[in-house]
């Protein structure tokens, strides 16, 4: 392995070069497996036996920073380092034999992105431990053990002797630089944010250091009231960004120790000791508001439990598509899943998920406390009204469209009433509205007149690269299972009023004789309200081998129900946006939709349009498009144009800057 090219050292310093020139003739002795030495020097005035030290070492590239941070000076040394790995050092510590071996050996491992060592002190040579080296508990507590002589994966790296790789550094934005003064905490923030971007952290007993433990120098500051400080500040930045605020009176009582010496012991009672703690604890709670969606996570809630259901909706389709898409892009926030069903599909480590079960009502309060627990920044409710007007200031709603309003429509008693109580509630306190049209968006905007248009964003939605043109074989089969016969016009959607399948049914029927008599019309959905109607219209009509209803299908069936089709039908009443649009256009079929709401949007050029409460217009354009193999060429030729403008890795990235932007305002 040559390991000459590929490892950096970087070493901070300050106010520490006699004991700093002892650690790097330690290191030369082993220089020959190294790319570079960085000191990185934050005393005002190098004294002249470093300087002469430095001169006769040519090969350790000497950097002078006058700001007196450990971050910033760590940051300083490795985005100048030209090796893949990065090894940090303390200006007081003496490396083993074979030190850098012992490090670079566990990076065959591409899912490690760190490495931190094993430390004893000098006076005490010959101590050992056994376990974990460095635990960090639910509650933000660490547990440092790093004498023990087992190998292992840990929580976090020990900052006196750790290695990074350089292009994990870079993906998780190097150390942060709010840790002041003594900077404790830092390294465990960084291992915190390269553990949520999935990589592992390894302790490794061969890599080992004899930690002088200077007590003079370094980061340590005259006055012992300021280093208590730093200390509160440093632990309250760290808890809040990454542990429940359940655990806060927890945190309180673990530092009551320290807080009582600040106070009474190094304060002596005076005034300015007495507050000290808690102007420290304010401080980093002011800092982390400005931080967050950089180095410091947002903790965001999502209402999924329409997601991980078996037969999704259009709804539930939607936040499982994103939030599915988010995983695999986000690797910095944090994400708490609110859910019924608990999902199939394995998420990262900032995807935590919260099982929820019970009545309906109850899931809502449940979900609250847990949001505050958590001290979750932004909850996404794509699917319900009742969070976002319960919890305004913290929620960003979706509305998928205003249908319940329309005079033409007939929703559920229930949905009308909560949809008009919560609706303007909803619009008058949260800070940001998602819809996922430029129609609905339209609505909003003309339903709400007093409603600020720069409140509202559009994230659309798309649809899942399952659905592509399936093989003849695959069609034949699927067909058969379902007993279809083609030529047949798709219809897919919950057998509902707003779906319009009553006009397409009686269009249908009314078909010309030729073309009637050769197709027939197959509706996909399971049954909502009304749903007997519709099937009884059918009944009634005695078309029953004409039109087939097959409930609800799987998408890998759907893929294959869409391409054995001649068209695709689907004249709604109303869509937020109308997925199965891009559905079908993906599986090459002409699309036959409504001229209103969203509809245009989802079809473009790639559909032709209807008056949906037109039984004579649904008849004609049926005909035309069944009729004319021109016409239906033409219409597929312009799919692949119109399905490129929608995609759910753009819509989850543009959900993220949504989110990035909503915990900036105030």
């Amino acid at each position: 392995m040559n390991i000459s090219s590929r490892v950096s050292v970087v070493i901070p310093t300050l106010n520490r070069h006699q004991v700093l020139i002892k650690c790097l003739k330690r290191i030369l002795e082993q220089k020959e497996q190294l790319r570079e030495i960085i000191v990185v020097d934050q005393t005002e005035h190098c004294p002249k036996f470093a300087q002469k030290f430095f001169s006769r070492h040519p090969e350790i590239k000497y950097f002078y920073l006058a700001k007196k941070n450990l971050p910033v000076a760590r940051n300083f040394g490795w985005r100048r380092a030209q090796g893949n790995i990065i090894l940090f050092l303390d200006d007081d510590s003496l490396i083993s034999p074979e030190f850098f071996r012992a490090h670079l050996t566990n990076y065959k491992n591409q899912k490690v992105g760190a490495v931190t060592g094993r430390e004893i002190l000098e006076n005490k040579p010959e101590f050992y431990t056994h376990g974990k080296a460095q635990e960090i508990t639910e509650a933000g507590e660490i547990k440092p053990n790093t004498t023990s002589i087992d190998k292992s994966e840990v929580d976090s790296c020990w900052g006196a002797n750790m290695s990074f790789r350089k292009k994990v550094l870079e993906k998780v934005g190097g150390f942060d630089e709010n840790y002041s003064g003594n900077a404790m905490r830092e390294e465990s923030d960084i291992s915190m944010r390269l553990r949520l971007a999935g990589y592992k952290i390894v302790f490794e007993p061969k890599a080992q250091i004899v930690h002088l433990a200077v007590k003079s120098g370094g980061c340590r500051t005259g006055r012992k009231l300021d280093w208590y400080f730093h200390f509160f500040h440093n632990e309250m930045y760290f808890f809040l960004k990454f542990f429940p605020r359940k655990y806060l009176i927890n945190f309180y009582l673990r530092k009551l120790r320290p807080i009582l010496v600040c106070m009474f012991l190094r304060g002596r009672g005076m005034p300015s000791a007495l507050i000290l703690p808690f102007r420290a604890f304010k401080e980093a709670k002011k800092i982390l508001k400005k931080e967050k969606g950089n180095l410091a996570p947002i903790k965001i809630g999502i209402d999924a439990r329409e997601a991980f259901i078996k037969q999704k909706a259009g709804k539930g389709e939607y936040v499982y598509q994103l939030t599915k898409t988010i995983s695999q892009i986000d690797h910095k926030n944090l994400y708490f899943i609110y859910t019924r069903h608990f999902p199939q599909e394995k998420f990262p480590p900032n995807f935590k998920i919260r099982l929820i079960k019970g009545p309906k009502l109850f899931w809502f309060f449940r979900a609250i406390l847990d949001l505050k627990a958590e001290g979750v920044d932004i909850f996404f409710s794509p699917t319900s009204f009742i969070i976002p007007a319960l919890v305004p200031k913290k929620c960003i709603p979706v509305v998928h469209d205003l249908a319940v309003f329309k005079k033409n429509f007939q929703p559920l008693l229930k949905a009308k009433i909560l949809e008009t109580l919560l609706l303007g509630r909803i619009m008058k306190k949260n800070k940001i509205l998602i819809t996922i049209s430029e129609s609905t968006k339209k609505d909003l905007m003309d339903h709400y007149f007093f409603l600020n248009k720069e409140k509202i964003e559009i994230v659309y939605p798309a649809y899942d690269h399952i659905f592509k043109k399936a093989t003849d074989s695959e069609i034949e089969r699927i067909l058969s299972r379902y007993q279809i016969k083609r030529p047949y016009v798709l219809a897919l959607g919950t057998i509902e009023p707003r779906k319009n399948f009553k006009n397409l049914i009686l269009a249908f029927s009314r078909l010309s004789k030729e073309i009637f008599d050769t197709h027939t019309l197959v509706i996909i959905g399971k049954k909502g309200w009304y749903a007997e109607e519709i099937i009884s219209l059918v009944k009634n009509l005695n078309l029953e081998t004409k039109i087939k209803f097959l409930g609800y299908a799987e998408k890998k069936d759907l893929v294959a129900l869409y391409s054995g089709a001649k068209i695709f039908a689907f004249p709604s009443l109303w869509e937020g946006f109308g997925m199965p649009i891009l559905e079908a256009l993906a599986c090459e079929i002409p699309v036959l939709t409504s001229k209103t709401s969203s509809m245009p949007e989802a079809a473009g050029k790639a559909g032709i349009y209807t008056n949906p409460l037109d039984l004579n217009d649904i008849k004609e354009k049926l005909e035309e498009i069944l009729s004319n193999d021109s016409l239906r060429k033409d219409l597929i030729a312009n799919s692949e144009s119109q399905i490129q403008k929608f995609s759910w890795d753009n819509s989850a990235k543009k959900l993220i800057r949504i989110f990035e932007k909503f915990v900036k305002l105030k």
